[in-house]
Protein backbone atom coordinates (compact mmCIF):
# COMPACT_ATOMS: atom_id res chain seq x y z
CA UNK A 1 0.00 0.00 0.00
CA UNK A 2 2.93 2.37 0.58
CA UNK A 3 4.02 1.40 -2.31
CA UNK A 4 0.84 1.91 -4.46
CA UNK A 5 0.99 5.51 -2.10
CA UNK A 6 4.16 6.44 -3.59
CA UNK A 7 2.78 5.34 -7.26
CA UNK A 8 0.00 7.91 -6.94
CA UNK A 9 1.83 10.76 -6.17
CA UNK A 10 1.99 13.73 -8.11
CA UNK A 11 4.33 14.35 -10.62
CA UNK A 12 7.72 17.05 -9.38
CA UNK A 13 7.75 20.58 -11.67
CA UNK A 14 10.92 20.00 -12.40
CA UNK A 15 10.91 23.64 -14.25
CA UNK A 16 9.13 25.45 -11.33
CA UNK A 17 11.74 24.33 -8.71
CA UNK A 18 14.81 25.84 -10.58
CA UNK A 19 13.29 29.06 -10.41
CA UNK A 20 14.89 31.48 -8.79
CA UNK A 21 12.81 34.47 -6.70
CA UNK A 22 12.90 37.28 -9.06
CA UNK A 23 14.40 40.86 -7.89
CA UNK A 24 11.44 43.66 -6.79
CA UNK A 25 11.91 46.82 -8.61
CA UNK A 26 14.04 49.70 -7.10
CA UNK A 27 11.47 52.42 -6.82
CA UNK A 28 7.46 53.64 -7.90
CA UNK A 29 6.78 56.60 -8.17
CA UNK A 30 3.13 58.64 -8.99
CA UNK A 31 3.61 59.97 -13.05
CA UNK A 32 0.08 61.78 -12.10
CA UNK A 33 -2.91 62.16 -9.74
CA UNK A 34 -6.18 62.99 -9.26
CA UNK A 35 -8.79 62.77 -7.24
CA UNK A 36 -9.33 59.44 -7.73
CA UNK A 37 -6.85 57.93 -10.02
CA UNK A 38 -2.88 56.97 -9.24
CA UNK A 39 -0.52 56.81 -12.29
CA UNK A 40 1.93 54.74 -10.98
CA UNK A 41 5.35 54.43 -12.81
CA UNK A 42 8.58 51.70 -12.51
CA UNK A 43 11.56 50.89 -14.72
CA UNK A 44 11.27 47.51 -15.58
CA UNK A 45 14.05 45.12 -13.50
CA UNK A 46 17.16 45.06 -15.38
CA UNK A 47 17.19 41.80 -17.69
CA UNK A 48 16.23 40.38 -20.85
CA UNK A 49 13.19 39.09 -19.75
CA UNK A 50 10.40 40.76 -19.51
CA UNK A 51 9.15 40.47 -16.01
CA UNK A 52 5.15 40.73 -15.27
CA UNK A 53 3.56 42.25 -12.14
CA UNK A 54 1.48 41.79 -9.54
CA UNK A 55 -0.18 44.69 -7.81
CA UNK A 56 -2.06 44.93 -4.82
CA UNK A 57 -2.38 46.73 -1.66
CA UNK A 58 -0.69 46.32 1.35
CA UNK A 59 -3.31 44.47 3.05
CA UNK A 60 -3.31 41.60 0.35
CA UNK A 61 -6.18 42.71 -1.86
CA UNK A 62 -5.21 42.26 -5.46
CA UNK A 63 -5.70 45.21 -7.55
CA UNK A 64 -4.10 43.84 -11.29
CA UNK A 65 -1.85 41.32 -12.91
CA UNK A 66 0.31 43.91 -15.27
CA UNK A 67 2.21 42.85 -18.28
CA UNK A 68 5.90 43.96 -18.18
CA UNK A 69 8.12 44.96 -20.95
CA UNK A 70 12.20 44.77 -21.23
CA UNK A 71 12.28 48.27 -22.46
CA UNK A 72 11.32 51.77 -20.84
CA UNK A 73 9.30 52.37 -17.83
CA UNK A 74 6.27 50.18 -16.62
CA UNK A 75 3.14 52.52 -16.16
CA UNK A 76 -0.15 51.57 -14.54
CA UNK A 77 -3.22 53.78 -13.46
CA UNK A 78 -4.79 52.65 -9.70
CA UNK A 79 -8.72 53.84 -10.29
CA UNK A 80 -11.79 54.53 -8.26
CA UNK A 81 -9.73 55.63 -5.26
CA UNK A 82 -10.76 58.41 -2.73
CA UNK A 83 -9.87 61.89 -2.93
CA UNK A 84 -7.02 63.02 -0.14
CA UNK A 85 -6.28 59.19 0.95
CA UNK A 86 -2.63 57.49 1.42
CA UNK A 87 -2.75 53.89 0.12
CA UNK A 88 -0.37 51.46 1.05
CA UNK A 89 0.90 49.24 -2.17
CA UNK A 90 2.83 46.45 -2.81
CA UNK A 91 3.99 45.72 -6.47
CA UNK A 92 5.48 42.13 -6.85
CA UNK A 93 7.78 41.29 -9.74
CA UNK A 94 6.42 37.89 -11.62
CA UNK A 95 8.58 35.28 -12.96
CA UNK A 96 7.58 31.92 -13.62
CA UNK A 97 4.76 32.28 -11.18
CA UNK A 98 7.15 33.29 -8.93
CA UNK A 99 6.73 36.43 -6.96
CA UNK A 100 9.55 38.34 -5.61
CA UNK A 101 9.46 39.76 -1.77
CA UNK A 102 7.46 42.36 -2.90
CA UNK A 103 8.34 46.03 -3.35
CA UNK A 104 6.43 47.82 -0.61
CA UNK A 105 5.15 51.74 -1.16
CA UNK A 106 2.67 54.43 0.03
CA UNK A 107 0.61 57.09 -2.39
CA UNK A 108 -1.92 59.48 -1.24
CA UNK A 109 -4.65 60.80 -4.10
CA UNK A 110 -5.09 64.30 -4.65
CA UNK A 111 -7.70 65.79 -1.32
CA UNK A 112 -10.90 67.75 -2.86
CA UNK A 113 -10.62 71.54 -3.26
CA UNK A 114 -13.27 73.17 -1.07
CA UNK A 115 -16.32 73.70 -2.53
CA UNK A 116 -16.37 77.64 -1.70
CA UNK A 117 -14.70 80.63 0.22
CA UNK A 118 -16.81 83.74 1.75
CA UNK A 119 -15.70 86.61 3.21
CA UNK A 120 -16.81 87.50 6.63
CA UNK A 121 -15.42 90.42 7.26
CA UNK A 122 -13.45 93.34 5.14
CA UNK A 123 -11.46 96.11 6.21
CA UNK A 124 -9.34 98.45 4.12
CA UNK A 125 -6.58 96.12 4.66
CA UNK A 126 -7.88 92.74 5.83
CA UNK A 127 -9.90 90.13 4.46
CA UNK A 128 -11.12 87.65 7.07
CA UNK A 129 -12.24 83.98 5.15
CA UNK A 130 -14.16 81.35 5.90
CA UNK A 131 -14.62 78.17 4.66
CA UNK A 132 -16.21 74.92 5.24
CA UNK A 133 -13.38 71.87 5.61
CA UNK A 134 -12.95 69.18 2.85
CA UNK A 135 -14.19 66.50 5.39
CA UNK A 136 -15.90 66.19 8.91
CA UNK A 137 -13.19 63.00 9.30
CA UNK A 138 -9.72 64.11 8.15
CA UNK A 139 -8.05 67.29 9.31
CA UNK A 140 -6.91 68.64 5.86
CA UNK A 141 -4.13 71.20 6.03
CA UNK A 142 -4.43 74.64 3.09
CA UNK A 143 -2.30 76.82 1.61
CA UNK A 144 -3.49 80.40 0.11
CA UNK A 145 -2.02 82.05 -2.61
CA UNK A 146 -3.02 84.65 -4.84
CA UNK A 147 -3.42 84.00 -8.19
CA UNK A 148 0.07 84.69 -10.03
CA UNK A 149 1.44 81.73 -7.29
CA UNK A 150 2.72 84.07 -4.44
CA UNK A 151 2.59 81.84 -1.87
CA UNK A 152 0.50 83.68 1.67
CA UNK A 153 0.01 81.11 4.27
CA UNK A 154 0.06 77.45 5.10
CA UNK A 155 -3.26 77.03 7.34
CA UNK A 156 -3.51 74.19 9.72
CA UNK A 157 -6.90 72.47 9.04
CA UNK A 158 -9.56 70.53 11.44
CA UNK A 159 -12.56 68.44 11.06
CA UNK A 160 -14.70 70.15 12.53
CA UNK A 161 -16.57 73.25 11.95
CA UNK A 162 -15.74 76.21 9.65
CA UNK A 163 -12.09 77.00 9.50
CA UNK A 164 -11.22 80.93 9.18
CA UNK A 165 -8.24 82.87 8.10
CA UNK A 166 -7.14 86.66 7.79
CA UNK A 167 -5.34 88.04 4.69
CA UNK A 168 -3.77 91.34 5.87
CA UNK A 169 -1.61 94.58 4.55
CA UNK A 170 -3.82 94.83 1.87
CA UNK A 171 -4.53 97.63 -0.12
CA UNK A 172 -7.89 99.68 0.04
CA UNK A 173 -10.53 99.23 -2.44
CA UNK A 174 -8.71 96.49 -4.55
CA UNK A 175 -9.91 93.03 -5.76
CA UNK A 176 -7.81 90.44 -5.10
CA UNK A 177 -7.48 86.60 -6.51
CA UNK A 178 -6.49 83.85 -4.50
CA UNK A 179 -6.10 80.07 -4.79
CA UNK A 180 -6.67 77.77 -1.99
CA UNK A 181 -5.56 74.43 -2.19
CA UNK A 182 -6.22 71.45 -0.20
CA UNK A 183 -3.10 69.80 1.06
CA UNK A 184 -2.43 66.21 2.22
CA UNK A 185 0.68 64.14 2.88
CA UNK A 186 2.22 67.46 1.07
CA UNK A 187 0.15 66.90 -2.03
CA UNK A 188 -2.26 69.71 -2.93
CA UNK A 189 -5.54 70.16 -4.35
CA UNK A 190 -6.29 71.41 -8.11
CA UNK A 191 -7.09 74.48 -6.07
CA UNK A 192 -10.17 76.47 -5.58
CA UNK A 193 -10.17 80.14 -7.28
CA UNK A 194 -11.93 82.86 -6.12
CA UNK A 195 -11.67 86.92 -5.90
CA UNK A 196 -12.17 88.96 -2.69
CA UNK A 197 -12.34 92.94 -2.85
CA UNK A 198 -11.29 94.81 0.39
CA UNK A 199 -13.45 97.65 1.49
CA UNK A 200 -12.41 100.94 -0.12
CA UNK A 201 -11.91 103.83 1.74
CA UNK A 202 -13.98 106.84 2.53
CA UNK A 203 -13.92 110.64 0.74
CA UNK A 204 -12.30 112.84 3.21
CA UNK A 205 -14.97 115.63 3.36
CA UNK A 206 -18.12 116.92 1.16
CA UNK A 207 -18.71 120.64 0.95
CA UNK A 208 -21.63 122.13 -0.21
CA UNK A 209 -21.16 124.14 -3.13
CA UNK A 210 -24.91 125.49 -3.65
CA UNK A 211 -28.11 125.57 -1.38
CA UNK A 212 -31.36 126.72 -2.25
CA UNK A 213 -34.57 126.42 -0.26
CA UNK A 214 -35.01 122.62 -1.44
CA UNK A 215 -32.16 121.71 -3.12
CA UNK A 216 -27.99 121.01 -1.75
CA UNK A 217 -25.33 120.55 -4.15
CA UNK A 218 -22.22 118.43 -2.77
CA UNK A 219 -19.13 118.32 -3.96
CA UNK A 220 -16.38 115.92 -2.76
CA UNK A 221 -13.05 114.98 -4.18
CA UNK A 222 -12.82 111.24 -5.30
CA UNK A 223 -11.24 109.03 -3.40
CA UNK A 224 -8.44 107.53 -6.12
CA UNK A 225 -7.31 109.10 -8.93
CA UNK A 226 -6.87 106.11 -10.62
CA UNK A 227 -9.79 103.89 -9.92
CA UNK A 228 -13.01 105.27 -11.27
CA UNK A 229 -15.35 104.70 -7.72
CA UNK A 230 -18.83 104.49 -7.67
CA UNK A 231 -20.21 106.01 -4.42
CA UNK A 232 -24.18 105.64 -2.51
CA UNK A 233 -25.42 108.18 -0.97
CA UNK A 234 -28.38 108.11 2.18
CA UNK A 235 -29.94 109.76 4.68
CA UNK A 236 -28.68 108.75 7.95
CA UNK A 237 -31.11 106.95 8.81
CA UNK A 238 -30.49 104.39 5.56
CA UNK A 239 -32.85 106.12 3.25
CA UNK A 240 -31.24 105.37 0.09
CA UNK A 241 -31.32 108.75 -2.29
CA UNK A 242 -28.83 107.47 -5.16
CA UNK A 243 -26.49 105.69 -6.65
CA UNK A 244 -23.58 107.82 -8.40
CA UNK A 245 -21.41 107.22 -10.94
CA UNK A 246 -18.21 108.69 -10.12
CA UNK A 247 -14.90 109.18 -11.78
CA UNK A 248 -11.39 109.19 -11.10
CA UNK A 249 -10.83 112.79 -12.52
CA UNK A 250 -11.97 116.12 -10.93
CA UNK A 251 -14.40 116.23 -8.20
CA UNK A 252 -17.81 114.62 -7.83
CA UNK A 253 -21.12 116.81 -7.12
CA UNK A 254 -24.41 115.90 -6.81
CA UNK A 255 -27.80 117.75 -6.31
CA UNK A 256 -30.01 116.49 -3.51
CA UNK A 257 -33.81 117.74 -4.06
CA UNK A 258 -37.01 117.97 -2.71
CA UNK A 259 -35.73 119.03 0.62
CA UNK A 260 -37.55 121.14 3.42
CA UNK A 261 -36.55 124.93 3.73
CA UNK A 262 -34.12 125.39 6.52
CA UNK A 263 -33.81 121.88 8.08
CA UNK A 264 -30.69 119.94 9.13
CA UNK A 265 -29.89 116.75 7.14
CA UNK A 266 -27.78 114.51 7.80
CA UNK A 267 -25.90 112.11 5.43
CA UNK A 268 -23.92 109.19 4.91
CA UNK A 269 -21.95 108.78 1.78
CA UNK A 270 -20.87 105.62 0.96
CA UNK A 271 -17.75 104.84 -1.78
CA UNK A 272 -18.56 101.46 -3.57
CA UNK A 273 -16.25 99.07 -5.34
CA UNK A 274 -17.27 95.45 -6.70
CA UNK A 275 -20.82 96.05 -4.30
CA UNK A 276 -18.47 96.40 -1.44
CA UNK A 277 -19.29 99.62 0.44
CA UNK A 278 -16.92 101.36 2.79
CA UNK A 279 -17.41 102.38 6.00
CA UNK A 280 -19.03 105.50 5.26
CA UNK A 281 -18.38 108.81 5.42
CA UNK A 282 -21.23 110.74 7.79
CA UNK A 283 -21.99 114.79 7.33
CA UNK A 284 -24.63 117.24 7.91
CA UNK A 285 -26.08 120.04 6.37
CA UNK A 286 -29.21 122.65 6.19
CA UNK A 287 -30.75 124.10 3.54
CA UNK A 288 -31.46 127.89 3.11
CA UNK A 289 -34.36 128.79 5.41
CA UNK A 290 -37.39 131.02 4.02
CA UNK A 291 -37.25 134.39 4.03
CA UNK A 292 -40.17 136.30 6.09
CA UNK A 293 -43.43 137.30 4.30
CA UNK A 294 -43.87 140.61 5.39
CA UNK A 295 -42.71 143.27 7.97
CA UNK A 296 -44.82 146.08 9.41
CA UNK A 297 -44.10 149.28 11.41
CA UNK A 298 -45.96 148.71 14.66
CA UNK A 299 -44.74 152.11 16.22
CA UNK A 300 -42.35 154.56 14.86
CA UNK A 301 -41.13 158.10 15.82
CA UNK A 302 -38.71 160.52 15.00
CA UNK A 303 -35.93 157.98 15.34
CA UNK A 304 -36.88 154.67 16.41
CA UNK A 305 -38.76 152.14 14.25
CA UNK A 306 -40.59 149.32 15.40
CA UNK A 307 -40.79 146.27 13.53
CA UNK A 308 -42.96 143.37 13.52
CA UNK A 309 -43.10 140.34 11.60
CA UNK A 310 -44.47 136.93 11.64
CA UNK A 311 -41.73 133.77 12.08
CA UNK A 312 -40.83 131.84 9.19
CA UNK A 313 -41.81 128.55 11.30
CA UNK A 314 -44.29 128.09 14.29
CA UNK A 315 -41.96 124.83 14.95
CA UNK A 316 -38.55 126.24 14.65
CA UNK A 317 -37.18 128.96 15.83
CA UNK A 318 -35.09 130.08 13.77
CA UNK A 319 -33.19 133.62 14.48
CA UNK A 320 -32.77 136.79 12.34
CA UNK A 321 -30.37 139.45 11.12
CA UNK A 322 -30.86 142.89 10.08
CA UNK A 323 -29.39 144.99 8.05
CA UNK A 324 -29.58 147.96 6.04
CA UNK A 325 -29.67 147.38 2.20
CA UNK A 326 -26.22 148.32 1.58
CA UNK A 327 -24.87 145.53 3.90
CA UNK A 328 -24.21 147.53 7.22
CA UNK A 329 -25.36 145.47 10.21
CA UNK A 330 -27.55 146.49 12.37
CA UNK A 331 -28.20 143.61 14.92
CA UNK A 332 -28.59 139.70 15.56
CA UNK A 333 -32.25 138.81 16.48
CA UNK A 334 -33.25 135.85 18.83
CA UNK A 335 -36.44 134.64 16.75
CA UNK A 336 -39.09 132.07 18.22
CA UNK A 337 -41.81 129.58 17.44
CA UNK A 338 -44.54 131.31 18.56
CA UNK A 339 -46.17 134.63 18.25
CA UNK A 340 -45.00 137.91 16.23
CA UNK A 341 -41.40 138.72 16.52
CA UNK A 342 -40.80 142.79 17.09
CA UNK A 343 -37.25 144.59 17.35
CA UNK A 344 -37.26 148.20 17.30
CA UNK A 345 -34.68 150.14 15.52
CA UNK A 346 -32.84 152.91 17.04
CA UNK A 347 -31.04 156.51 16.67
CA UNK A 348 -32.58 156.96 13.31
CA UNK A 349 -32.41 160.15 11.20
CA UNK A 350 -35.99 162.24 11.90
CA UNK A 351 -38.51 161.79 8.15
CA UNK A 352 -35.71 159.57 6.70
CA UNK A 353 -36.50 156.48 4.60
CA UNK A 354 -34.51 153.54 5.23
CA UNK A 355 -33.85 150.43 3.42
CA UNK A 356 -33.82 147.06 5.03
CA UNK A 357 -32.92 143.50 4.75
CA UNK A 358 -34.28 140.93 7.00
CA UNK A 359 -32.32 137.53 6.74
CA UNK A 360 -33.47 134.44 8.14
CA UNK A 361 -30.51 132.38 10.27
CA UNK A 362 -30.32 128.98 10.49
CA UNK A 363 -27.47 127.30 11.81
CA UNK A 364 -25.61 129.83 10.06
CA UNK A 365 -27.43 129.58 6.79
CA UNK A 366 -29.11 132.77 5.74
CA UNK A 367 -32.37 133.23 3.73
CA UNK A 368 -32.30 134.99 0.22
CA UNK A 369 -33.48 138.16 2.60
CA UNK A 370 -36.90 140.07 2.87
CA UNK A 371 -36.05 143.62 1.78
CA UNK A 372 -38.90 146.48 3.09
CA UNK A 373 -38.44 150.19 3.59
CA UNK A 374 -39.54 152.25 6.04
CA UNK A 375 -39.86 155.91 7.10
CA UNK A 376 -39.36 157.83 10.65
CA UNK A 377 -41.67 160.86 11.35
CA UNK A 378 -40.11 163.46 10.07
CA UNK A 379 -39.36 167.00 12.59
CA UNK A 380 -42.14 169.33 13.46
CA UNK A 381 -42.30 172.66 12.19
CA UNK A 382 -40.85 175.33 14.62
CA UNK A 383 -39.89 178.76 14.53
CA UNK A 384 -43.45 180.04 12.79
CA UNK A 385 -43.22 183.92 11.84
CA UNK A 386 -45.71 186.39 10.16
CA UNK A 387 -44.61 189.51 8.11
CA UNK A 388 -47.00 192.27 6.93
CA UNK A 389 -47.80 192.40 3.32
CA UNK A 390 -49.91 194.37 0.52
CA UNK A 391 -52.04 196.14 3.34
CA UNK A 392 -53.38 193.27 5.25
CA UNK A 393 -54.21 191.66 1.84
CA UNK A 394 -51.70 189.58 2.02
CA UNK A 395 -49.21 188.14 4.77
CA UNK A 396 -45.51 186.29 4.97
CA UNK A 397 -45.41 183.18 6.73
CA UNK A 398 -41.80 181.77 7.48
CA UNK A 399 -40.45 179.12 9.61
CA UNK A 400 -37.13 177.73 10.74
CA UNK A 401 -35.47 174.56 8.55
CA UNK A 402 -36.72 171.21 10.15
CA UNK A 403 -34.13 168.96 11.71
CA UNK A 404 -34.22 165.88 9.72
CA UNK A 405 -35.07 164.94 6.25
CA UNK A 406 -38.85 166.59 5.00
CA UNK A 407 -40.28 166.87 1.33
CA UNK A 408 -42.69 169.35 1.98
CA UNK A 409 -44.66 171.47 4.34
CA UNK A 410 -48.02 171.25 4.22
CA UNK A 411 -49.68 174.46 5.43
CA UNK A 412 -53.18 175.57 6.39
CA UNK A 413 -54.96 178.85 6.86
CA UNK A 414 -58.21 178.96 8.25
CA UNK A 415 -61.18 179.95 5.50
CA UNK A 416 -58.50 178.33 2.95
CA UNK A 417 -57.42 175.32 1.10
CA UNK A 418 -53.98 173.72 1.72
CA UNK A 419 -50.58 174.62 0.54
CA UNK A 420 -48.12 172.70 0.35
CA UNK A 421 -44.81 174.38 0.54
CA UNK A 422 -42.51 171.74 -1.48
CA UNK A 423 -38.33 170.96 -1.70
CA UNK A 424 -36.43 172.85 1.02
CA UNK A 425 -38.33 176.47 1.02
CA UNK A 426 -39.36 177.59 4.68
CA UNK A 427 -41.41 180.49 3.31
CA UNK A 428 -44.91 181.08 2.09
CA UNK A 429 -47.21 183.91 1.08
CA UNK A 430 -50.72 183.68 2.22
CA UNK A 431 -52.86 185.70 -0.51
CA UNK A 432 -56.47 186.63 -0.71
CA UNK A 433 -56.63 187.81 3.33
CA UNK A 434 -58.12 190.78 5.15
CA UNK A 435 -56.61 193.54 6.96
CA UNK A 436 -56.52 193.05 10.61
CA UNK A 437 -57.69 190.00 11.11
CA UNK A 438 -56.48 186.73 12.71
CA UNK A 439 -55.29 183.62 11.31
CA UNK A 440 -55.28 180.26 13.14
CA UNK A 441 -52.52 178.49 10.89
CA UNK A 442 -51.23 174.60 11.14
CA UNK A 443 -47.49 174.07 9.70
CA UNK A 444 -46.87 170.15 8.97
CA UNK A 445 -44.09 168.76 7.61
CA UNK A 446 -44.09 165.58 5.39
CA UNK A 447 -41.78 162.83 4.68
CA UNK A 448 -43.19 160.11 1.78
CA UNK A 449 -46.32 159.42 3.87
CA UNK A 450 -45.43 160.38 7.07
CA UNK A 451 -46.65 163.55 8.94
CA UNK A 452 -44.95 165.41 11.78
CA UNK A 453 -46.88 166.47 14.57
CA UNK A 454 -48.87 169.49 13.93
CA UNK A 455 -47.55 172.94 14.78
CA UNK A 456 -50.01 175.66 15.20
CA UNK A 457 -49.45 179.21 15.20
CA UNK A 458 -51.85 182.72 14.86
CA UNK A 459 -50.91 185.50 12.37
CA UNK A 460 -52.47 188.66 12.24
CA UNK A 461 -53.07 191.07 8.77
CA UNK A 462 -51.32 194.29 8.66
CA UNK A 463 -54.16 196.59 10.52
CA UNK A 464 -52.80 199.82 9.70
CA UNK A 465 -55.32 200.22 5.57
CA UNK A 466 -58.02 199.12 7.55
CA UNK A 467 -57.99 201.95 10.27
CA UNK A 468 -56.95 204.50 7.57
CA UNK A 469 -60.53 203.52 5.75
CA UNK A 470 -61.83 203.38 8.86
CA UNK A 471 -61.50 207.30 9.39
CA UNK A 472 -61.96 208.06 5.92
CA UNK A 473 -65.38 207.33 5.87
CA UNK A 474 -65.81 208.22 9.68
Amino acid sequence: MRGSAQASALPVNKDRMKATRPPDVNDVTVKERSETTLRLQWNPVPSETAYNYTLQYSNGTKIDDITGSAGGPVTYTVRNLIAGTEYSFTLFTVLQHVDSSGHNFSATTRPSDVNDVTVKECSETTLRLQWNPVSSETAYNYTLQYSNGTKIDDITGSAGGPLTYTVRNLTAGTEYSFTLFTVFQHVNSSGHNFSAPTRPSDVNDVTVKERSETTLRLQWNPVSSETAYNYTLQYSNGTKIDDITGSAGGPVTYTVRNLTAGTEYSFTLFTVFQHVNSSGQHFSNVTRPLSVIDVTVKERSETTLRLQWNPVSSETAYNYTLQFSNGTKIDDITGSAGGPVTYAVMNLTLGTVYNFTLITVFEQVKSMGHSFSAVTIPPQVTGLHCGYMSGGYAFSLSWNPPQGVWTQVEVEISGQSPRNVTGTKTDIVIKHVKPAQTYHITATSVSETMKSETATFECQTDPRVFGAEHAKYT
